[in-house]
């Protein structure tokens, strides 16, 4: 059986090829887990992507969605592993505008 060509795929109206951040997030199995819990209870969440530096990004975006929260998982590091790789729980922390929780690993 031969394999189609790409051009003679189906595909969905208004999608060319790159899907944005936002969808590849909303895509995650772990994220619509916490999306699916938190309906459950009534607390209204909106599933976000982002694209670049992961702690810039994060602050940029819940500035930009005036977040009321974040949650960010992160684990213990040394100085040294900190200055050699950075921490994006640490960017976040010291650089959100509306308050962050951290929850260790």
């Amino acid at each position: 059986m031969p394999i189609p060509k790409l051009s003679s795929r189906k595909r969905s109206p208004g999608f060319d090829g790159k899907p944005s951040p936002d969808d590849v997030a909303q895509r995650s199995e772990s994220v619509r887990e916490i999306a699916t819990a938190l309906e459950a209870v009534d607390v209204p969440a909106e599933t976000r992507g982002a694209v670049g530096k992961v702690g810039p990004e994060l602050v940029s975006l819940s500035d930009a969605v005036d977040a009321d929260l974040l949650f960010i998982q992160g684990r213990s590091r040394s100085p040294t592993g900190k200055e050699l790789f950075g921490s994006t729980a640490q960017t976040v922390v010291l650089n959100a505008t509306c308050p962050v929780t951290f929850v260790p690993e």
